[in-house]
């Protein structure tokens, strides 16, 4: 898939909630897809995963990790709250540029795949916009079919991911989250720091 970014909302304004909405399922969802299909591939991530084997790292590792060059090719990267240490307000151009274009825009020479996530789509950096090839945007929905409003509901759900970029019209695929919710924590925090 390359450049995935799964988002809450595009812009300020959203039906739905953008937190707690499925985006870490979302991702987790298509990486283990991925890896399920090539199980030789190496999950990195900046968040825990459960019953898959994966290596975890901080943004900042993955990256150094890539300048080295000692990432594994053919990895699948996982990286949650993409614009909490990826962001264009007091982050230093260099630490923008150096991420964006010299990593992100280039894992494709890994054959690698990004996974990633945010609350707002507009809180991620331009460059790195231009370097997504698909934006994904899930809508948290309860066993009778209606849209959850309640950011931290606790009652069972589902996901139904849809595509905004490229544009499709109905969910890609609806997601239980009973069944890929076993796979990492949803209450971790993501405490990621980046300044290359």
């Amino acid at each position: 898939m390359a450049v995935v970014v799964c988002v809450g909302c595009l812009d300020d304004e959203s039906g739905t909630p953008v937190r707690g909405n499925g985006k870490g399922i979302t991702i987790t969802y298509y990486a283990l897809q991925e890896w399920n299909e090539n199980p030789d591939r190496t999950i990195i991530s900046n968040y825990h995963l459960f019953n898959v084997p994966f290596t975890y790292m901080t943004a900042q590792e993955i990256y150094n990790a890539f300048q080295k060059g000692e990432l594994p090719e053919g990895s699948i990267l996982l990286l949650d709250e993409i614009s909490k240490f990826l962001n264009s307000l007091g982050m230093k151009q260099k630490t923008l540029t150096g991420f964006v274009n010299g990593f992100i825009s280039q894992i494709r020479k890994l054959d690698a795949d990004f996974y990633g996530a945010s609350q707002r789509w507009m809180d991620v950096p331009k460059r790195f916009r231009a370097q997504t090839d698909r934006v994904l945007i899930p809508i948290k929905i309860h066993e009778d079919n209606q849209v959850c409003l309640l950011d931290r509901c606790k009652k069972h759900h589902f996901i139904e991911v849809y595509s905004h970029k490229p544009y499709r019209e109905h969910p890609l695929v609806t997601l239980d989250t009973s069944i890929i919710g076993k796979y990492y924590d949803t209450k971790e925090v993501i405490y990621d720091e980046l300044s290359c």
